[in-house]
């Protein structure tokens, strides 16, 4: 494994712009994408730069790896989070 792939697989929450997608992934297949306090936080920064960049239209949430689980993967967590910005999103996107 390359120094630059170590570093990558590190990162808890990973961000790639696809035009005016974001895709967010949650980087933890070894634990089924269990959301911790690394990943909230990732999560966090990922929305708010889809919410400072007015280039990006969608956000997308997915997991890497084949399997989740969604109790243990922080559903409850992901939610609150995205319920915490909600009231800064645009209305005007709706």
């Amino acid at each position: 494994m390359s120094a630059e792939q170590a570093v990558a697989s590190t990162e808890a929450v990973l961000t790639e712009r696809r035009g005016n997608v974001l895709l967010i992934t949650i980087n933890r297949p070894e634990v089924r994408n269990a959301v911790n306090g690394a990943v909230a936080e990732g999560i966090a920064n990922a929305l708010e730069q889809l919410d400072a960049d007015g280039q990006l239209s969608v956000g997308v949430l997915t997991g890497a790896g084949t399997r989740a689980d969604l109790e243990q993967a922080g559903a409850p967590l992901i939610l609150d989070t995205i319920a915490g910005i909600l009231p800064y999103i645009d209305s005007s996107l709706a």
